[in-house]
Formats: C-alpha cells, structure tokens, sequence
C-alpha cells in the first residue's frame, strides 16, 4: 500500500479541526452537537462540513448555511435552538428544508434545543439521545454505499492524472486546487521552476499554443466558497492597477476594464482563455482554481466581456504545438 504523505494527512486534520473549531466558534451547542455526532461516528473516512454553502434553488441572491453536512452519504443536521419555536420560523424552516434538499439532494435531521411544547431547554439525556439517532442513520447510509472514502486534494489530482503532462481534464466540478501558476503550467505541458513565473504568467496571460492562452487573474470568492458578483467592488476587483476584473452572473461572465490608456493584451478572437482564480482555501491557505474557459463576445476601449464556454477541457489540447500527438 501507498505510503499517505504528510501534506495529506495535514490536510485531513487541518479540515476536520477547521469545520469543528473556527466555524462553529461561540456556537455553544452546535459546536458540542457537531462534534459529538462525528466522533460516535468513527469513521475517519467520512468527510464532515460545517456552515455548507447551499444557494436557494428559488432565489439566487438568497442562500442558506447548513449546520452540519456529510456530502459523501448527502446527509445533514441541524441545530434548533431557541429562536425556531415560532409558528412562521417553523414555516421557514420546512421551506428551508425542501430547497436545501431540491438543491443538493440532502436529507436534513434537526435537533432541537428547546422543547416546542414546553418551551424549556431540553435535557442533556433528551439531546444526547437525539444525537444517538442521527449517528444510527449515519451508520446506515454509510452501510448503504459501496464505499465511503476520504479523497485529499493531491489524491484527486492523481486519480485523475493531473500530475502528469498531458493527461486528464481540467474540470469545474473535480473541485480542485493548485499551489502555483507554476504547478499549472508544468502540468500544461511547460517547463518552468518556481519562482520564475510571476511576471510572465501573472501579467495577463500566457500563451500555451496557438489556441490558448493561461489567464490567472486576481480574483476572490467569499467565506462560503461562493463566486461574488461586480456588486460586491472592494471583495472582487483585481490587485492590478491597469484592469480591473469582475466575475459577473455567477462566474459565467468576467467583465475586464481598462482603466489606463494602454491596449488589450492577448485579446483575439482566435484565442480561448483557460482561465484559474487566485483564492483562499476555507483554511486560509492561497491557492489557484479552475473557473472555466472563456472567450470574449464583446469589447470597447474601456470594458471587454469574456464569456464561459466550457466548464472543462482536457490538458492534451493544452499542450505546445511540438507536444501534441
């Protein structure tokens, strides 16, 4: 058996410390019911998240944040505490209920902290059994599949042979994460050492063939993991003085202006942007994403719109000329 790297199991143990300390930090029950849940548990392979991301399927400016969730087995928890004994957050809370579950198919079991009837918090024994069912219908969903395992990032990008030049795809949905431009370029096909890339590939692109061209912007996402609109200017504008670029209608679009008098760089229409964000990982951590590849549809002096065409691409049309087969 392979021997597990200890940047892998840092990361297992960075994520599990990250979801169980930072973000319910001050949540005094949750953080005791989260944590009790994973650890009856047991299973060092299932992956736990707390405060998910999930976008109303009915709203995209509204979302909610799931206490706890389990997306290997698509199962999730949530706490009650006082404030959902109300009639209308009752209301709220099954609609709650039916979007997390039309959005990421999830089923949702909730604890509550106060009795409805009584309205006095409940006992410790009470919850406590409570959290002894949740753990039982983990146990059964787990049972229920072939297999529950805990994939790292490095994991991912060896199963899917991004490790080597020339193989595999660069995919929105594998939900990986690069350390460098470097990293990148050397898996597109290139030969460069860290440290050589931050004026060449950083400016504004780098040219991998006749076709493409590598664009690692300045870009963030927020605390949930989510692309922010042009709406949010100071979380989303780049670092650079000359453009400033935005994602726009949820990542699809980039809007590019020019505030100098200089020209468009690497803008053709014979050309596709494989397009990487910089970002930070939920522990802090900066890092590159894949966003897609884009092409401009339209352009002015000022402003240019670089539209999404395609979620993936594989790294072989990537390559240089002269390593292409």
């Amino acid at each position: 058996m392979e021997k597990i790297k200890e940047y892998e199991l840092n990361e297992q143990l960075d994520h599990i410390a990250y979801m169980f300390n930072v973000r319910t930090k001050g949540k005094k029950y949750e953080n005791f019911i989260v944590n009790a849940i994973y650890t009856k548990v047991g299973n060092p392979n299932l992956m736990p998240v707390t405060q998910q991301y999930v976008r109303n399927p009915n709203d995209s400016r509204k979302y909610y944040l799931l206490d706890l969730y389990f997306p290997q087995i698509k199962f999730g928890v949530e706490i009650d505490e006082g404030q959902h004994l109300s009639k209308l957050h009752q209301i709220g809370d099954k609609e709650r209920d039916e979007n997390i579950k039309t959005a990421i198919e999830c089923d949702v079991y909730r604890i509550p902290i106060v009795d409805k009837l009584t309205g006095k918090k409940r006992s410790y024994t009470e919850i406590c059994n409570d959290i002894d069912s949740v753990v039982e219908i983990i146990k059964q969903k787990i049972d229920a599949q072939v297999s529950v395992t805990w994939v790292t990032n490095e994991e991912k990008k060896r199963n899917l042979g991004l490790v080597k030049n020339g193989q595999g795809t660069f995919d929105i949905a594998d939900d990986i994460t690069y350390s460098s431009i470097t990293e990148i370029y050397n898996i597109c096909g290139g030969c460069r050492r860290t440290g050589e890339d931050a004026k060449s590939l950083q400016k504004c692109g780098h040219k991998l063939n006749s076709r493409y061209y590598l664009w690692v912007p300045t870009l963030t996402i927020d605390n949930k993991g989510q692309l922010k609109g042009e709406d949010q200017d100071k979380d989303v504008k780049t670092a650079e003085p000359k453009y400033n670029n935005y994602l726009i209608e949820d990542g699809k679009k980039i809007r590019e202006v020019n505030n100098g008098p200089q020209g468009w760089e690497n803008l053709s229409e014979n050309h596709c942007r494989v397009v990487f964000m910089r970002m930070k990982d939920m522990y802090g951590r900066s890092c590159i994403k894949f966003i897609g590849v884009f092409k401009y549809t339209q352009w002015s002096q000022k402003e240019c719109i670089h539209e999404r065409i395609a979620t993936k691409i594989k790294i072989s049309d990537l390559l240089p000329e002269n390593k292409q087969s």
